[in-house]
């Protein structure tokens, strides 16, 4: 993974094209809170990520303070990931009403990293093959005498 400055518009045209995200929590406030999809709701002037998700109200009462957590957001394909890192806090008292009726609790990420791993082949991947492809077809392989094998019967 390569890491990125952060940058309020870099990130916003970064995360532009992502809409819903996986959140994964660190250190003891992953044992109150799952792993799970969340829905960006904004990216402030600050730089800082504001996302929502459907935690239990019971289990967010708990945490009283900020934690340390990872948002991913993988591209079609999965041809590239970028994951961003953060200090995230509860907004309080700040709900998202869904069509169905239920709420989906705000989140706020002050991002401190950004990493971008892409599995995209660029040209100098490619050169090796170019060049065993080259070489083929100036040494022809009928042309390659082999070597005699001695051995007993």
């Amino acid at each position: 993974m390569k890491t990125v400055p952060t940058n309020t518009k870099r990130l916003k045209k970064m995360l532009s094209n992502f809409k819903v995200g996986r959140f994964q929590t660190e250190g003891i406030q992953s044992l109150l809170l799952p792993d799970g999809i969340v829905f960006i709701t904004e990216i402030d002037e600050s730089g800082d990520v504001i996302f929502s998700s459907s935690f239990n109200k019971k289990r967010l009462a708990l945490i009283d303070s900020n934690f340390y957590s990872n948002l991913e957001f993988n591209e079609k394909g999965f041809e590239r990931t970028i994951r961003i890192s953060g200090s995230t806090e509860i907004v309080p008292n700040m709900f998202v009403q869904k069509v169905d009726g239920t709420e989906l609790i705000l989140l706020k990420m002050k991002v401190s990293k950004v990493e971008i791993h892409s599995n995209k082949k660029t040209v100098f991947d490619a050169v090796p093959q170019k060049l065993n492809n080259w070489l083929k077809q100036i040494i022809p392989s009928n042309r390659v005498q082999k070597t005699p094998q001695i051995g007993f019967n």
